[in-house]
């Protein structure tokens, strides 16, 4: 898959906006994802730690994870998980 690069050198305002664990369990049902890492705090400690990264692409800002886990001993994964901020 190529990566699209067209948003290189380009700058917006800075925003913040923060998402709480219930618009994350609710993003959860809402595309059918049953881990309990999307509902259970103790389960989300358990599964890793991820700086968050924002950008924003077609007008609409998202928040991205690199959700790898491996933390007190859980299984390692490679995954990216990005959230659509509201508008």
């Amino acid at each position: 898959m190529a990566i699209k690069t067209d948003a290189i050198g380009k700058e917006w305002p800075a925003t913040t906006y923060e998402v709480g664990k219930e618009k994350i369990g609710e993003y959860a049902r809402v595309v059918g994802l049953d881990n309990p890492v999307h509902s259970d705090r103790e389960a989300a400690r358990a599964a890793g730690y991820a700086t968050p990264s924002t950008f924003r692409a077609n007008g609409k800002q998202y928040v991205v994870i690199a959700a790898g886990g491996g933390k007190l001993g859980t299984p390692s994964g490679d995954s990216y998980v990005a959230f659509a901020l509201p508008d």
